[in-house]
């Protein structure tokens, strides 16, 4: 298979003519649940990693992993302070059932 250039995150290859595409992995095999905008304007503030923003949504434990991936790449960016990004952490390894920091 040839690679068809940089076609973004979703892997573009072509093998004898015919376009394929593979989906990134997702990291421990899990499936992130939909979340529509109305579920997540029902859920409670306490539900969210930054309860007064409504950031970083924690229904399950696959959007818990989410949001502390993303609160490490916000921190990366300048956008997130440590400090802030701890309070996610510790409210996401709370979902996930982990003790570890």
């Amino acid at each position: 298979m040839r690679s068809a250039g940089n076609r973004g995150s979703l892997g573009v290859a072509k093998a004898d003519g015919i376009m394929m595409t593979t989906k990134p992995h997702l990291r421990n095999s899990q499936k992130m649940a939909k979340l529509t905008t109305k579920t997540r304007k029902k859920m409670p503030a306490k539900e969210f990693g930054e309860p007064g923003k409504r950031a970083y949504p924690m229904p399950d434990k696959a959007h818990a992993a989410n949001a502390k991936a993303r609160a490490a790449q916000m921190v990366k960016k300048g956008k997130l302070s440590e400090s802030e990004k701890k309070k996610i952490d510790a409210k996401a390894n709370k979902k996930l059932g982990d003790t570890a920091k």
